[in-house]
């Protein structure tokens, strides 16, 4: 049994909501009881679109009050409610990606003419000031490499079968792409020695494939064997100066972060004694172990000396040599055989120990110069059991 006051509720219930029903019915604006929903169907969406019939009389005075404010546009563009105007949910990821790929391509536009700004600027420097070369600008090196050595009989050189063949895979786009620099060398007749302007299509298609894919080869009827005596000739150089502190040579065969390096060097180190450095040969011929090479002279007219191509070569010294350290008296002060003093007073005349140095050096030479190889970078082995390929 319920109790008497829950009885009553629910006998009363009935009437309760038809009450509320009525209620609620006569507190609806007419309006809205009436609405009619067109359903649109499109060709991309199955979506509806509901909208509301404007009386005739608000449709007037909306027209009327627009043409006031704006006689320019017509009355057929003010929208009459604010919700047809809303796009619809599912197609918002799209306009979303397309405005991310417009904005990307706008940026990608914009590097290209801020590229090609700069390329007309030098090209004006150039007509305006004949005596300056706009195109002897600081470049950053070119993407040359230590190429290693790959051998499956030996995994325990690299962590895993899998950087083992990734490295692989990076020695053989290496060497196309030194292939590639030296095809375009080769068209330029960029190889000081070799006379390559009158090469027959026969030449090209069988004898060029083995000069350019050698760029590492030692011979002397090699292709690269002038790159390779020319910057043996600048190491030398170069060593010679740094031992001389003579500023001025080296600013001459170092460019760029590797003359910045050996400056900030050379203001290190004590000027209150005498350096000397010794070249005693190579332990293995001088290599090319990577070569690039892209147009650098971009002018119209044809350079006056030369060609358009500028080239990085990194190029592998394995010499011995020595450096003898003197004081103002000529006493020598590096390690050096007892004997070589004989307990006398000397000037500047006793051998230093002998050191095996090897060293990864990279070089550039702009071709429409009649200049000598500049170095410009310095490569190292990577830590690891992994040789290098040379």
């Amino acid at each position: 049994m319920l109790p008497s006051y829950l009885s009553a509720t629910c006998r009363r219930a009935p009437s309760l909501f038809r009450t509320f029903a009525t209620a609620t019915k006569e507190k609806q604006p007419h309006s809205q009881a009436k609405t009619q929903v067109k359903v649109r169907p499109t060709a991309s969406t199955s979506q509806t679109t509901t909208k509301p019939k404007v009386p005739s009389a608000v449709k007037g005075r909306v027209s009327s009050e627009h043409a006031a404010k704006h006689p320019s546009q017509p009355a057929s563009q003010v929208h009459s409610h604010p919700e047809s105007t809303k796009p619809h949910a599912k197609a918002a990821p799209s306009v979303v990606t397309s405005g991310k790929e417009a904005e990307k391509e706008k940026s990608e536009e914009e590097v290209l003419r801020e590229q090609m700004a700069q390329i007309d600027q030098m090209l004006a420097m150039e007509k305006l000031f004949p005596t300056t070369d706009p195109w002897a600008q600081r470049v950053d090196t070119l993407d040359v490499e230590l190429p290693y050595v790959v051998n499956p009989f030996k995994p325990s050189e690299y962590p895993s079968w899998r950087d083992m063949f990734e490295q692989f895979s990076q020695n053989r786009q290496h060497s196309l792409k030194n292939a590639t620099s030296m095809w375009s060398l080769a068209g330029a007749n960029a190889f000081p020695g070799v006379d390559l302007s009158g090469a027959k299509f026969r030449h090209k298609l069988f004898k060029w494939p083995w000069h350019v894919f050698h760029c590492r080869s030692t011979k002397p009827n090699a292709w690269v064997a002038p790159f390779r005596a020319g910057a043996l000739e600048s190491y030398i150089e170069l060593n010679n100066a740094l031992a001389a502190n003579d500023v001025k040579r080296i600013k001459t065969y170092a460019i760029d972060s590797y003359q910045d390096t050996q400056l900030k060097l050379l203001k290190k180190r004590s000027q209150e004694y005498l350096y000397k450095w010794r070249f005693h040969g190579e332990l293995s011929p001088t290599r090319i172990l990577s070569i690039r090479a892209m147009e650098g002279y971009l002018s119209p007219e044809e350079p006056r000396f030369g060609n358009r191509f500028m080239a990085h070569i990194l190029v592998k010294f394995d010499t011995e040599q020595s450096l003898e350290i003197y004081d103002r008296k000529g006493h020598p002060l590096h390690a050096h055989k007892p004997e070589d003093d004989h307990g006398k007073k000397t000037w500047l005349n006793v051998p230093a120990e002998k050191r095996r140095v090897i060293e990864y050096l990279v070089l550039e030479k702009r071709m429409w110069y009649d200049g000598p190889w500049t170095f410009r970078d310095q490569l190292w082995e990577k830590a690891g059991k992994a040789r290098v390929a040379a």
